[in-house]
This record gives C-alpha cells, structure tokens and sequence, in this order.
C-alpha cells in the first residue's frame, strides 16, 4: 500500500507540480472507495487469522507426538480417576469452566495494558494476543456440554461418559495453554518472519 501510494502520488506530482501531499494524497485515498482500505485490511485480517489458526494447529499435533502424547495420555487418566471420586461431575466441568474463563480475561486485560504500553499496532500481533475468535469457540464448546451433560450421561453410561469428559477438559487445557501461554511466549519469532522489514528497522 506504501509503495502504491508513494508512486501514486510521484505521478501525480508530475502531471501537476503544484499540488500539494495532502491533495495528491486525498485523490488518489478516494479511488478505494468509500469505505477506503478497509477490505484490503479485511482480506488481510482473513488471511493472518488462517496463519493463526495453523500456528495453533501445529502446535496441538505436538501433544500426540512422543514425547509429550506420554503426559497429555497420563492427564487424562489422571482426571478420569479423580472425576470417578467425587460425586458431582457437573459441579466440576462448571468450575473448570469458570476457571478456564478467569485466564482468558485476565490474559486479554493484561494484553491490552501491555500493547499499549509498547504502542505497536501490528494486525498479526493483535491476532495472537487476542486469541483470534478462539476464545468465542471455547465458551460454545462449555455451553453445549453444560446442557448435554445429563443425557451424555444417560446414553454412553458412567465410565465411557467420564472418561469422555476427561479427554475432553485435558484437551481444553491443551488448547488454552497453547493460544494463551505458548504462542505469546513465540509472538516474537512468528511476528519477525510475518513483517520482516518491520523487524530490520528495529536492529
């Protein structure tokens, strides 16, 4: 867009010397319509969100690979038997639920205060810190189990149901530890590669 602009107004320059940066600069904003770069961000936004969404991706395939299935197989089994102790399974879905609800609020208020402290304003970066629209998914995820625990239940029996349940919140945790701790902890590397000459300018 930079250099589109730039040669825009080098010509207009030359077809009219006279004309200010600001003028040359008005004409040429106004062939991108009324709504001027907004669906050329939007299109961008589309496409770092895709980029985002695959980063997550890679990063979960990494839990099913030794050696790292070993402890997402062990938490599992871990929550299974300790859900089969107690005896409102619900209650615990609900407080993990909230539990897991608390972080992300707190990650996003963090985030914020901390992007405004650094000032940058990268669409990539606000994607991370953000979580994208992840965060919207993960509560869907609670809101339908919430009103489909008791028939699950009633259907797959106790033990498939719990063992169903675990799996579940061990993969729920594996989700939010990945957008809300390990990406950010990477947002440098991942930023670096997507805005390179952004990064050039800093050294």
């Amino acid at each position: 867009l930079v250099d589109h602009l730039a040669n825009a107004i080098e010509n207009k320059w030359q077809e009219n010397p006279k004309l200010s940066f600001d003028e040359a600069l008005n004409k040429e904003f106004k062939k991108f319509g009324v709504f001027g770069f907004m669906d050329v961000v939007e299109q961008k936004q589309k496409q770092l969100t895709r980029k985002y969404h695959s980063i997550i991706w890679l990063h979960f395939k990494e839990f099913f690979g030794v050696p790292k299935i070993v402890v997402t197989a062990l938490s599992i089994w871990l929550v299974y038997f300790f859900m089969k102790e107690i005896q409102n399974p619900q209650s615990f879905v609900m407080s993990f639920y909230l539990g897991i609800l608390t972080v992300i609020f707190y990650k996003l208020f963090h985030n914020k205060k901390k992007q405004q402290k650094e000032g940058q304003k990268l669409l990539f970066n606000e994607i991370i810190f953000n979580y994208g629209s992840t965060n919207g998914s993960l509560i869907l995820v609670f809101q339908i189990l919430n009103f489909s625990i008791n028939g699950i239940e009633s259907v797959l029996g106790n033990n498939l149901f719990l063992f169903l349940i675990a799996a579940l919140l061990v993969l729920v945790s594996v989700f939010c530890f990945i957008i809300l701790f390990l990406i950010p902890s990477k947002a440098e590397d991942y930023l670096s590669k997507t805005y390179p000459e952004y990064f050039l300018e800093k050294l």
